[in-house]
Order: C-alpha cells, then sequence, then structure tokens
C-alpha cells in the first residue's frame, strides 16, 4: 500500500508538471511518469487478489471486474480532460491529476492485504 500510495503521488505531481514545462523536461516527466504509472497498475491487480474473501475461486472474476472498470475509466478519461482543453491548454494534464489524487484518496480507505494484514500492519 504505501508503494502504491508512492507511485499515485510520483504520477500526479508528474502529470501536473507536464503543462509548465517543455522540450526535453517533458520526455524526462513522461519517463518517470511511465516508470510509475505501469507498476501502479500490476500492484492494483495483486492487491485486488490478496485481498480477503478473494479465493482461488473468484480471483479471475475479481481481476476480471477491476479491469474493465479500468477500461471504461481509461476510455472516458481522456475524453473528459481533452474537453477542458478549450478552457487552457494543461487543464487536461491537471483534471488526470487530480484523479490520481482521488486515486490515493481511495486507497487510504482500503485495508492491508496479505502478510501485512496478517501481522497487525496498517
Amino acid at each position: 500500500k504505501a508503494v502504491l500510495f508512492s507511485l499515485l503521488v510520483v504520477s500526479m505531481i508528474g502529470v501536473i508538471l507536464l503543462p509548465l514545462f517543455n522540450n526535453e523536461v517533458v520526455w524526462i516527466l513522461a519517463i518517470i511518469i511511465g516508470f510509475a504509472r505501469d507498476p501502479c497498475m500490476m500492484l492494483f491487480l495483486v492487491m485486488n487478489m490478496e485481498s480477503e474473501g478473494v479465493s482461488v475461486v473468484y480471483a479471475s472474476t475479481a481481476m476480471g471486474l477491476m479491469v474493465t472498470i479500468a477500461r471504461i475509466g481509461g476510455g472516458v478519461a481522456p475524453a473528459l480532460g481533452n474537453s477542458l482543453a478549450n478552457i487552457s491548454i494543461g487543464t487536461p494534464f491537471i483534471f488526470w491529476g487530480t484523479l490520481a489524487l482521488v486515486a490515493a484518496v481511495i486507497l487510504g480507505f482500503t485495508r492491508e492485504t496479505g502478510r501485512k494484514q496478517k501481522r497487525g500492519g496498517i
């Protein structure tokens, strides 16, 4: 959970900073965002499968539901963000960074899974 939260924060800050820079800095930010975003997706899937009550029987159903919801968000968020470009060229990036912030807040409400849960961790 701590790793996911830190990756979300890196991704959020990187996306919000994108419209403030140009040239090489944008490429550096894009690489940093990519290194933070992709592991997040995989760790969320693992966290989903390690949740209490998700056994071998329900693991693929839980993963399928999570990926379906992610695909819906992946189809809606770009369209919503791009529609905000009429306001300002940087507004879509602020919107997408805010979505990462919302994901971090929701992550804060989730319970620990796996080994930390068994040890009594937060």
